[in-house]
């Protein structure tokens, strides 16, 4: 019983992530939602331009409702800084590649 694995193909990560990664979506509830947290954000998203697409998913907990926002004007580079801040700051999440319908 043996295994034969053959490499077909080696590309660059940076490579593949331009090509696969088609948006992000930052997840945030309303409540949370403060003019202190939209400057910092603009500012980041400003310091990173870049080809994909940007959506805002909000949630409103209290009666179970949220939307779906696209930025038309702003598109991002999905690069180590950007993810970086996403990541440090706990009232916000994100995903890549994904519809958000679930109140989560």
């Amino acid at each position: 019983n043996t295994v034969d694995l053959r490499i077909g193909k080696i590309e660059f990560l940076t490579d593949v992530k331009d090509r696969v990664i088609e948006k992000i979506t930052i997840k945030i509830n309303l409540h949370e939602l403060t003019e202190s947290l939209a400057n910092e954000l603009a500012t980041i998203i400003a310091e990173n331009p870049g080809s994909t697409p940007l959506y805002f998913h909000i949630n409103q907990m209290e009666e179970q409702t949220y939307v779906t926002l696209h930025s038309k004007a702003y598109k991002v580079s999905i690069n180590k800084s950007f993810i970086s801040y996403l990541e440090n700051t706990p009232i916000l999440s994100f995903k890549i590649n994904y519809d958000c319908y679930p109140l989560s």
